[in-house]
């Protein structure tokens, strides 16, 4: 590389005689293009100036890109890219060869770019043409619908898909239409994996996360290509001139960054999701769960489209669209319609946060087990007012009630043995999702407090805290299992804190500043979290704390007695953690996952969680049975305990039973906290400086 660089001056001269100053053959026999004064008129960018060139015929232009500052590795990124796509003949890219010997300057060669030059209108400015006219955005869509999956098989990706970089010129034919890339600066090839780009793209078409970490891999098109054509979906709409009148920036094409980083607070995607229109929801939700998600995780349009149409939403999704959005209820209502005896509980809701139903054995045990019981009323109630039993009646009546209260006590055995869960809990449902009542103990199933967070409902109950010596997962400080009654019930935050809640309690912005709102507030010591708990109590007059180690792994089995409360094996875990295998190394925003029984969130990897407890290893040998709260003094190391796993831990790391020490002083970007709500309750509130 040379050790200075020409400035914008010495360029103007040199280009104005390329015969001489050009070692490029189409360069040296072409001119340049002046301005009115006959001078060169460069479109000077960041790093380069370019220049437009152009035979003498006028049937061919290029334009030549002359570098006015170094650029880090820059001859070996664009000879790589020059290769590549020559390999490529990619039919939308345009020609691009990096010419090491490119232009003479006082007797020294610099390296130049020669691009084709690309007549037509920008994708911005097309567009702002055709709005209003359906069909010509619909076939620019079914275009662009193609780019992304093109650039895929070639093994690239252009790295800045926005409206000033894609050309729409004439086709080959009358009244047709091609599309162009340029600039490819910022290009992903194989050959340059692993490196750094030093271009982040157009913040109003990239995924919030390629700032923040530079992204550079083969994946960073998928956000643009499919923000792109989301606007062109809603461009083709009736109401498109208004749309546009209303969201052009004259920078974007309608989104803008802060859709992606904060959804909640988008009119633009509010105003689609409020249309009702499904195939348009559907296109809000993939936005928004990929704009939280990691960036490879943005879905390819070719999979999610079936005929030039997007595939519905399934309901576990929608249901995180409409938490990242702000539309979900604050509670649902769950009834049992006395007309039906079929077993089947009919569940009224929100159209927000349906409540999945139970497994069919369950269902059909937890039916007689409601139904038995209450089949006397039942048929009571369903008899005409004035109607007068016969003896023959009353006895068949009198056998049917007996029988009742038989099945009812036989059904509720069979549950107790099938779930082994807690007591007065029903078994969870399949696919997480919640089966309580809507109260319970005169308590509503969730509480939402001042600051946003909610909370679900923890009923009181017994279960078998720790891990069985038979299991070969075991490790020693989770043995030996034993029987533990959490005697009161309580409320546990249905996500890790946030950041936004984090800063809204404690005004200080100085932890996890490299995290969006909603992502799980992280960098702050086991003191730091019972502080937070401290101020929101003082704010809310409410009592508000760490949970107790007991209390969390009660809440996350959420009546299972099993490693993970999906089941025995890790095999599921992907659906509802962010662990190792699935992070990119790195905490998520809560609540994109599914949720455990309870409807608590992320109980599983994002970050681990810490816990009121000291850290002891044998403390299960001499635990209490009832509401235990840790050992009375901590331990030599003075160690905290953190439950769940975090974003950086195995399966293994994220199981039930599994416990973790940390120093009470340590701050990770691996720990962050959940928070209890003490019910009302006669027991002591724990104390949440330093012990119990």
């Amino acid at each position: 590389m040379p050790p200075t660089w020409p400035h914008s001056t010495d360029y103007i001269e040199a280009v104005q005689a390329p015969a001489v100053n050009f070692a490029d053959p189409d360069l040296r026999a072409a001119e340049v293009v002046t301005n009115a004064m006959g001078l060169p008129q460069p479109c000077s960018g960041n790093f380069a100036d370019v220049y437009q060139f152009r035979t003498s015929d006028g049937r061919r232009s290029w334009a030549v890109k002359c570098f006015t500052r170094p650029v880090s590795k820059l001859s070996e990124r664009y000879r790589e890219i020059s290769q590549h796509l020559e390999q490529a003949k990619l039919p939308f890219s345009v020609e691009f060869k990096y010419l090491e010997q490119g232009v003479r300057i006082r007797g020294q060669w610099y390296p130049v770019v020669k691009m084709d030059w690309v007549e037509g209108q920008t994708l911005a400015q097309w567009v702002r043409q055709n709005v209003g006219k359906p069909r010509r955005i619909e076939t620019l869509l079914g275009i662009w619908l193609k780019i992304e999956p093109r650039l895929r098989q070639a093994q690239a990706a252009h790295g800045d898909l926005q409206h000033g970089n894609v050309m729409l010129v004439p086709g080959t034919t009358e009244n047709s239409l091609a599309l162009k890339l340029i600039d490819y600066d910022g290009m992903w090839v194989p050959s340059l994996g692993g490196q750094s780009s030093g271009e982040v793209g157009h913040p109003s078409y990239q995924h919030p996360q390629r700032a923040r970490k530079n992204l550079y891999t083969s994946d960073v098109d998928r956000f643009p290509h499919f923000v792109i054509a989301f606007a062109l979906r809603c461009l083709a709409r009736p109401d498109a001139e208004r749309l546009w009148t209303t969201y052009d920036s004259g920078e974007n094409l309608l989104f803008t960054r802060d859709d992606f980083v904060t959804p909640a607070k988008s009119e633009l995607l509010h105003e689609l999701w409020d249309t009702g229109d499904r195939e348009l929801q559907a296109w809000v939700g993939h936005l928004v769960i990929a704009s939280q998600a990691p960036v490879e995780s943005t879905p390819l349009l070719p999979e999610i489209m079936v005929n030039g149409e997007m595939s519905p939403l399934p309901a576990s999704r929608e249901t995180i669209v409409r938490q990242l959005m702000g539309l979900m209820q604050t509670s649902v209502t769950v009834t049992v319609p006395v007309s039906s005896i079929t077993g089947n509980a009919a569940v009224s809701s929100s159209p927000s946060e349906a409540t999945p139903a139970a497994p069919p054995e369950l269902r059909f045990w937890n039916g007689i087990g409601y139904h038995s019981a209450n089949l006397w009323q039942i048929l009571k109630s369903a008899a005409p007012a004035e109607l007068k039993f016969t003896s023959r009646q009353s006895l068949v009546l009198a056998v049917t009630a007996v029988a009742c209260f038989a099945l009812g006590w036989f059904s509720r055995s069979m549950l107790s043995h099938q779930s082994e869960g807690p007591l007065g809990v029903t078994t969870p449902g399949e696919n997480g999702g919640d089966v309580l009542p809507a109260e319970m103990d005169g308590l509503p199933r969730e509480f939402v407090n001042t600051v946003g967070m909610r909370f679900a409902l923890i009923p009181a109950g017994e279960f078998q805290m720790g891990s069985p010596g038979s299991d070969p997962k075991t490790m020693s400080d989770e043995t030996p299992r034993h029987r533990v009654k959490i005697s009161r019930s309580f409320y546990l935050g249905r996500y890790e804190v946030t950041q936004e809640q984090y800063d809204a309690i404690t005004k200080d912005r100085s932890v996890s500043t490299n995290l969006q709102p909603n992502h799980p507030v992280v960098n702050i010591s086991w003191d730091e979290g019972a502080m937070f708990c401290r101020q929101l109590s003082d704010l809310e007059k409410k009592d508000y704390r760490l949970q107790t180690e007991a209390e969390w792994e009660y809440a996350c089995r959420a009546g299972s007695n099993s490693p993970w409360y999906f089941g025995d094996e890790p095999n599921q875990i992907a659906e509802y953690a962010w662990y190792r295998n699935n992070s990119n190394r790195g905490p998520h925003a809560v609540g994109l996952l599914k949720p455990n029984a309870f409807a608590l969130y992320d109980m599983y990897g994002n970050v681990s969680e810490w816990c009121h407890d000291w850290y002891d290893g044998t403390h299960y040998q001499q635990s209490s049975p009832i509401d235990p709260s840790g050992p009375a003094s901590p331990s030599p190391g003075r160690s905290k305990i953190r439950r769940g796993g975090s974003w950086d831990d195995l399966a293994f790391d994220c199981r039930n039973a599994f416990r973790q020490a940390s120093s009470l002083d340590s701050q990770s970007p691996r720990t962050g906290i959940r928070v209890l709500l003490q019910t009302e309750d006669p027991r002591p509130i724990l104390s949440q400086e330093g012990g119990p």
